[in-house]
Order: structure tokens, then C-alpha cells, then sequence
């Protein structure tokens, strides 16, 4: 394991508080590069010649190439270790970024959003990297403390990028460039060096071909969780300036605005103070139940007459859930996989997130373009409740192994199994 010597449990001593804390920092500034470009990157596009379909064409294109790039970079990562793997990933996101600074057309716009999404292996592999170092009791938490990560930065990354704007346009994308090159040094610095995998006294075994049935239902659980966040993303202000009337006024860029610092305040909230003790006192799965139907709650509510209250409470409901749900089911997923499998699995779920980001937003933007806000709305419950009744029925199919309210954040792993941008 990484930082631990042959034979001893992940995470314990030193150099698993020193990965951990090295993957922190990593996530924090290679996220904060890319929160400061997606205030500007549509307008800045569309100086350099693009249309609306050619700004839609950017955000396909570059999660069609992390689809491609992210199972294969987890492979990697796996089989040659973690942090070579993570400093190529990050160097090609630092290397995007200037070259979109330089652009002088859409072409090099675009080119620069393939580098980026070629090369989107950096969570997936931080993700393997804090599971290598963590015990199983531990990861949920590990893992929430990468999502205040997240929130942390999509908070400062557009206070940034409104500042920089006042230095010129390029300035934010330079900037980005500075914060992902800080990421680079935080990985170079901070993350050991070896290599994954159980050390030379661990027993040969057989690699599975699969992640197990198990696995693929804890996939599953995060494809609902990911729709629904992708179709929230791509929807909400298409649906909020038509529905929304906060203060009497038509919703626009500056209500957008308030509306994603209140989710991104939320997030790094919930995740600081409130997601740890809920799963401590419920358990996991009831915990991740609460989660999908408080989302599901917040979807239905969505564009109800009240201004301001009106409007935030139901995107309060959403913000939690969805924030509740990603470490949980990340940390199940790294249970299923076995410590062989990390990046593998990592990988994958960050390839289904994509897949829903070609997806998800296109056809919410129809559905609203349409008129039919109600069906983006119940669609976006839809997902939600989908998640609800597949996380019910596997509570039902195993009856006796759910966890109590005392018990840990994690539950026991499988028996069959003992032995994961943007």
C-alpha cells in the first residue's frame, strides 16, 4: 500500500495521515484551477468564434474523452502506481489551460478541452490513492473530506475568476493555470511514491475479471446520483429563468450567481459538520435512502411560488442529498473493488459520470427549450427515486446485514468480495 510498509493495515501511522492530507491539497487546487475557468469559458469561447452549439460542443468533447480516458488511466494506475499516473494527469490538465490561454480561435478552444479530458484522471486516481491509505472503517469519512475539497473550491473558484476578469479575459484561464501547476507541486511534494498493491507476504490471487455483482450495483446507485446531478447542472438555469421569479424580478446571471455560492456553502457545510455524524448515527444505507428521498423531496418542490425562500429551500434539499450521497457511495465502491482494483473501479465510475454529462444536459436543454419545465422537474425527482427504490431493494434482498444506528459508517464488506470532474 501506499505508504505503509508489506503486510500492514492501510492508512496506519504517519504516512497514511501524509497521503491523505497530500490528496486533499491536490484535489483542492487541481479543482479550484477548473472553478476558476467555467465562470468565463462560455463567454470566452464565444469571443474566439463559437456559437451556443459550439460552447455545447466544448462540454461534450471533453467528457466524451474523460469516458474514453478515465478507465484506462485507473488501469494504469493500478498496474504502474498511483502518483506517476496522477502527475501525467494533472501536467496535461496544466498544459490545457495554457494552451487555452494562447488560443486565438475555437479550434485551439476545442483542442484544448480534448487535452484536458483525455488526460481527467486526477480525482479517480486521488480517489485510489486516499482508499490504498485508509482502512475500510475509514474511507466514507476520508472520502468527505475530498468532497469539502470540492465544494471548497467551486465556493473561491468564481470569487476568483471575477477578480482576475479585471486584469483581462485570459487572466482567469492563466490563473487556472497557476492553480493546477500549485497541484503538481502538491502532488509532487506531498504523495509518496510507491507503488500500490498487497505487499510480498500477501497470498497470490486470482484476479477477478469483474467488480462482482455488488460492485456493479453500487455503479449502478452512483449512474442515478450522477444523472441527476448532471441533469440538474444542465437544466437548472434554463428552467429557474423561466420558472423562478425571486424578488418579483426575472431570475438572471447575478440571481445564478447567488444560487451556486448558496449550493457550494451548502456543500462544504453539510460535508464539514452535518454528513459524518448522520451516517455515524443511521448507518450507511439508511443514510443513503435519506439522501436520495431529501433530493427527490427538493426536486418536486422546485419552482413553487415563494421568492427567495421559495426557491433555496428546495435547492437545499437537492445540495445535501447529493452531497451526502457521492463519499458514501465512493467508499462502498472501493470496498467492492478489493485493494488490486482501486483505480480500476475509480475509473469507471468517473466514465459513467461522463457518459451522463454527454447526455444529460443536451436533453434537459431540449425539454426546456420545449416548455416542458415539469418534465425536466420530475425527471430530475425521477432519477433520485430511482436511486431510492434500487438502494430499498437491495435492503430488502439482504435482510439481517443492514447497518443499525450505532453502527460505523461503513458496513461489513461482502464475504464473496473480502480477501472513485468534473
Amino acid at each position: 500500500m501506499i505508504g505503509a510498509r508489506a503486510g500492514s493495515p492501510p492508512g496506519t501511522g504517519a504516512a497514511g495521515r501524509r497521503t491523505r492530507a497530500g490528496a486533499f491539497w491536490v484535489v483542492l487546487a487541481d479543482n479550484l484551477g477548473w472553478a476558476v475557468i467555467v465562470p468565463v469559458l462560455p463567454y470566452y469561447a464565444e469571443r474566439l468564434g463559437a456559437g451556443p452549439a459550439g460552447v455545447g460542443l466544448l462540454l461534450g468533447a471533453y467528457a466524451a474523452a474523460q469516458a474514453l480516458a478515465a478507465p484506462l488511466l485507473g488501469r494504469a494506475a493500478d498496474r504502474w502506481g498511483r502518483k506517476p499516473i496522477l502527475l501525467a494527469c494533472l501536467a496535461g490538465s496544466c498544459l490545457s489551460y495554457l494552451w487555452l490561454a494562447a488560443a486565438q480561435a475555437f479550434p485551439a478552444v476545442l483542442g484544448s478541452r480534448l487535452l484536458d479530458g483525455f488526460t481527467a484522471g486526477n480525482l479517480p486516481v486521488a480517489h485510489a490513492c486516499v482508499a490504498d491509505a485508509t482502512p475500510e472503517s475509514g474511507r466514507a469519512q476520508a472520502f468527505n473530506r475530498l468532497a469539502m475539497a470540492y465544494g471548497a473550491a467551486f465556493l473561491l473558484g468564481p470569487l476568483a475568476a471575477a477578480a482576475a476578469l479585471g486584469a483581462g479575459p485570459r487572466a482567469p484561464v492563466l490563473a487556472g493555470a497557476g492553480c493546477s501547476a500549485l497541484s503538481i507541486l502538491a502532488a509532487a511534494v506531498l504523495l509518496p511514491g510507491a507503488a500500490p498493491g498487497p505487499g510480498p507476504a500477501a497470498p497470490p490471487r486470482r484476479p477477478r475479471r469483474s467488480l462482482g455483482r455488488a460492485g456493479v450495483r453500487t455503479l449502478a446507485l452512483m449512474a442515478c446520483l450522477f444523472a441527476a446531478y448532471q441533469w440538474f447542472t444542465g437544466g437548472f438555469p434554463l428552467f429557474a429563468e423561466r420558472a423562478c421569479r425571486p424578488g418579483g424580478h426575472a431570475f438572471g446571471a447575478r440571481d445564478l450567481g447567488l444560487v451556486y455560492a448558496f449550493v457550494g456553502a451548502t456543500a462544504l457545510g453539510f460535508q464539514g459538520l452535518a454528513a459524518g455524524p448522520l451516517v455515524r448515527f443511521l448507518g450507511e444505507r439508511p443514510a443513503v435512502l435519506l439522501a436520495f428521498a431529501a433530493g427527490a423531496a427538493g426536486a418536486v418542490a422546485l419552482g413553487r411560488p415563494g421568492g427567495w425562500p421559495g426557491l433555496l429551500a428546495p435547492v437545499f434539499f437537492c445540495a445535501c442529498g447529493l452531497t451526502l450521497l457521492r463519499p458514501v457511495l465512493a467508499a462502498r465502491l472501493s470496498r467492492e473493488a478489493g485493494p488490486a482494483r482501486q483505480g480500476e473501479a475509480m475509473g469507471l465510475a468517473q466514465a459513467v459520470q461522463s457518459t451522463l454529462q454527454i447526455l444529460a444536459p443536451p436533453a434537459a436543454g431540449w425539454l426546456i427549450g420545449r416548455g416542458l419545465l415539469g418534465t425536466w422537474r420530475w425527471l430530475l425527482a425521477g432519477w433520485l427515486i430511482l436511486g431510492l427504490a434500487a438502494c430499498w431493494r437491495r435492503s430488502e434482498e439482504r435482510p439481517g446485514q443492514d447497518d443499525g444506528p450505532h453502527e460505523t459508517a461503513e458496513p461489513v464488506q461482502d464475504a464473496a468480495l473480502a480477501g472513485q470532474k468534473r
